[in-house]
């Protein structure tokens, strides 16, 4: 008999499709761990660690484990193996945990995420361009409708002046990824220089859009700027600001790493971390469209 014509695989099916009020799935967007230029292994994926701590946030909050959407490495001469995404339907989140490769091949950053080429990355790379303008290894930039929105929220809703806004940022590529220097986009400002050989700062960054190109889905970019960074940023994401789980933001935030241990065995060091939001806007924020707007007009 075949197997899908069994009468208890019928029903099955017809419970399936009579369950009520699906669980979200969450789909892990995933880049590889590449050795020897070679376009990775399914199972040797970065940061899987980060995404298991965005998925026990997302679990809390109605969520399940969908599955990966792998990344392989676009090799010269080969074609990208576009991703299998048929299965995520409306509510469902594809999850990047890892810092999106935007520029790292025009800057030629001595560490880098190779690009897959894939339609699917190419969509969430034009969600994350309209929010950074810049973000490789080395270097991360707020776009400039981002700053705009951010400044007319402070002057409209907290009643506060503008000051200069951290907006462009560089980072050492030497064993971790802390903050050198950052400055406004407004080129009359000076650049603020950190003493990064004693004072272990880095940024993390967190978006969350209901939808975006071409997938009726949300999505959700969280990340630190090098490996570690980037699994503290999550944990602390997870901890402290599960909130953004639940609806579109944008977030900035400088994580004060002076004194962690260097041969952690668990994560709970991450709950004494400072941390200090730079900015936290809505995704939907109607100042993002209309800040722009004066800004280009000025």
């Amino acid at each position: 008999m075949n197997r899908s014509s069994h009468p208890q695989a019928t029903a099955w099916k017809r419970r399936a499709k009579s369950r009520p009020n699906r669980r979200p799935q969450v789909f892990h967007n995933a880049y590889p761990c590449i050795y020897k230029d070679k376009q990775g292994e399914l199972a040797k994926n970065r940061d899987s660690a980060a995404f298991a701590e965005v998925l026990a946030g997302l679990y809390e909050h109605g969520c399940q484990l969908g599955s990966i959407l792998f990344n392989y490495a676009l090799t010269e001469g080969s074609e990208p193996i576009q991703n299998d995404h048929h299965h995520i339907r409306r509510g469902d989140v594809i999850v990047t945990v890892t810092r999106p490769p935007l520029h790292d091949e025009a800057f030629c950053t001595k560490k880098y995420v190779p690009r897959s080429g894939t339609e699917l990355e190419r969509r969430i790379f034009d969600a994350v361009n309209r929010w950074l303008s810049i973000c490789s290894r080395s270097q991360l930039r707020l776009s400039d409708r981002v700053v705009a929105a951010w400044e007319a929220r402070v002057r409209r809703d907290l009643d506060q002046p503008t000051e200069e806004t951290p907006a462009d940022f560089t980072f050492s590529q030497v064993c971790d990824a802390r903050l050198k220097e950052w400055s406004a986009l407004d080129a009359r400002g000076r650049t603020h220089r950190v003493n990064h050989h004693r004072d272990y700062r880095s940024l993390g960054c967190f978006l969350h859009l209901p939808a975006f190109e071409g997938l009726d889905c949300r999505l959700i970019v969280s990340f630190g700027m090098g490996s570690l960074e980037n699994l503290v940023w999550n944990h602390i994401v997870r901890t402290r600001f599960d909130h953004w789980f639940d609806e579109p933001v944008f977030a900035l935030a400088e994580m004060d790493l002076n004194g962690i241990p260097e041969t952690p065995q668990t994560l709970f060091f991450s709950d004494d971390i400072p941390v200090r939001l730079l900015m936290e806007l809505p995704a939907e924020d109607p100042l993002f469209g209309e800040a722009e707007a004066e800004r280009v007009a000025a």
